[in-house]
């Protein structure tokens, strides 16, 4: 490849979860144009993109035909290479990292995305539905039962995976209350307005306090409810009884 590229892929957590994209690939083109003129770099070496990662990458300005698959090109030569570190993993885990979220990274994001979002909701309870995840961690094993009552009590039901990214961003934008297991759709934490209540879900070994970080940055109203870790269920590894939700909706 001919002219300057600039690295932006990453292995792992980078590669397809919906948060680590938004936390830790995205700010890189923050800190890429602190240093050069992003309109003069030739190419951007990213993971293999899919649907709503383009959509980003659009929304950013990112041209298609500069775009290199990292998957498709393994070894890559160029005129100039520059590498873009990882905007808070330093040391420690990636867990950790994320629980102490400069607020940079969430202030970058809310400009660079909340102005283009103008969908109007006709909702403002929503019920994050995580079954869809091809994770296994952190999932109801009532999840079911949990979506009936919630409909019962107003609240919508979304499987994030199923919507675009600008139609993500509305929901949180417009919602009041929202709840769910911990999972990467709560990266949409960053575009609430302020006061929105969040109730979110997770065993009681998890040890990432990335969100419960994002609502005190973006000073929403943040519940944590801890839920005994259950072992060797295919379905999930959380019982959550609905009598304990209702008392905070």
């Amino acid at each position: 490849f001919k002219g300057s590229v600039a690295v932006l892929a990453q292995g792992a957590s980078g590669y397809n979860n919906y948060s680590h994209f938004l936390f830790d690939i995205i700010p890189k083109i923050k800190l890429l144009s602190e240093g050069v003129n992003i309109k003069k770099v030739n190419y951007f070496y990213f993971s293999a993109l899919n649907k709503y990662q383009k959509e980003i990458i659009k929304m950013i300005g990112l041209e298609k035909k500069k775009i290199i698959d990292s998957n498709k090109f393994r070894h890559v030569q160029c005129d100039q290479l520059i590498g873009v570190t990882h905007p808070n993993y330093f040391n420690g885990t990636i867990s950790d990292a994320h629980s102490k979220m400069p607020k940079w990274i969430i202030f970058y994001l809310k400009k660079k995305f909340l102005g283009n979002i103008k969908t109007k909701v006709s909702f403002n309870r929503i019920f994050i539905d995580r079954s869809d995840s091809k994770l296994p961690h952190c999932k109801l094993i009532n999840n079911t039962q949990i979506k009936k009552f919630l409909v019962s009590k107003g609240f919508k039901v979304l499987k994030l995976s199923q919507y675009s990214f600008r139609k993500q961003v509305s929901y949180f934008k417009n919602a009041k209350i929202i709840i769910g297991p911990h999972g990467a759709g709560f990266a949409n934490l960053v575009f609430c307005k302020k006061n929105t209540k969040v109730i979110e879900l997770k065993p009681l070994d998890h040890p990432n306090k990335v969100y419960e970080t994002i609502c005190k940055i973006n000073k929403l109203k943040y519940k944590l409810i801890k839920l005994k870790k259950i072992r060797n269920k295919k379905t999930g590894d959380m019982f959550l009884n609905k009598k304990i939700i209702n008392k905070y909706i």
